[in-house]
């Protein structure tokens, strides 16, 4: 875990960023068939829109942050994180402020415990004390992701789906346990000032 922390990062989307976005989407392709996600022909309309998610437009007022999870010039997952999810119900009450999604090819390899710190940590620099993240009530994958970013429990809500899972995590005390669990002090000590 200590050397992936070193290498993955979260990246903005970018026009420059086209063929390894469609790498992504064609490797997902191949394991879903009927997965129509974005191409070559609608990636700049795409990023219009991610744009404007970040500024509020589209997702009332909430800033929708879409950003990718990078290692080796490689995208392994897909994230946001919301500035503001008070504002909307929706927002308010299932998707919280992260949420991530990773290429199946990279699951179980410790992806999602790192996506999700990595977006703890962009709250916590927007001044988020404490943030709420939602899963299925059956991904227990990613229940054992929040709880590696020690989410406790909040409660079951049913979103005219099925029932999901909401935690809550502190932003600072997440940061400091898992840096302290999974990094050395000289790297921890630079996180957080």
């Amino acid at each position: 875990m200590r050397e992936k922390l070193k290498s993955v990062y979260l990246k903005y989307p970018s026009i420059e960023d086209m063929n390894m976005l469609i790498e992504y989407e064609e490797e997902y392709k191949k394991m879903f068939p009927n997965y129509h996600g974005v191409s070559r022909e609608n990636y700049e309309e795409k990023l219009k829109v991610w744009d404007e998610h970040r500024r509020g437009i589209g997702t009332n007022g909430v800033s929708n942050n879409f950003c990718w999870l990078i290692d080796n010039n490689k995208i392994i997952g897909l994230c946001t994180y919301n500035a503001n999810p008070e504002l909307d119900e929706k927002f308010k009450n299932y998707a919280g402020h992260i949420s991530y999604s990773i290429h199946p090819k990279y699951r179980n390899q410790g992806y999602g415990t790192i996506a999700c710190h990595l977006l703890i940590k962009k709250c916590f620099e927007l001044g988020i004390e404490e943030v709420m993240i939602s899963c299925r009530g059956w991904n227990t994958p990613s229940k054992k992701v929040i709880e590696n970013n020690f989410g406790t429990f909040k409660d079951k809500i049913d979103d005219n789906e099925e029932p999901s899972c909401r935690y809550l995590i502190n932003t600072r005390e997440s940061i400091k346990k898992f840096e302290e669990e999974h990094l050395s002090k000289s790297i921890q000590q630079n996180s957080l000032k």
